[in-house]
């Protein structure tokens, strides 16, 4: 019960700092959410920024969707810190 209400609400967080970034995920009431993006080559640029900052994002071309990838719903810090680390690398791919 404890594991389903802190995925909940994980999922919630990342659900809207997502949003707020402009980015909308494949909606979800699993552990993890499902990001469409424009081409393989954007998931490859997010998956090496964010593996820099210590995140770890899987890209699912394995899977047949090359421009997708997973985020798994962590605890609130490591959530919190996913949304600060795909900030700094959604500003770098702006510049």
């Amino acid at each position: 019960r404890l594991s389903i209400e802190t995925n909940s609400r994980g999922l919630g967080f990342l659900l809207a700092g997502l949003r707020e970034l402009g980015i909308e995920p494949v909606p979800s009431s699993a552990n993890f959410l499902m990001v469409v993006r424009e081409s393989e080559a954007e998931v490859a640029f997010l998956f090496h920024e964010l593996l820099k900052r210590g995140v770890i994002i899987r890209p699912l071309s394995a899977f047949g969707l090359p421009h997708c990838m997973r985020i798994s719903v962590g605890t609130e810090e490591e959530n919190a810190f996913f949304i600060g680390a795909l900030k700094q690398v959604l500003a770098l791919a702006r510049v």
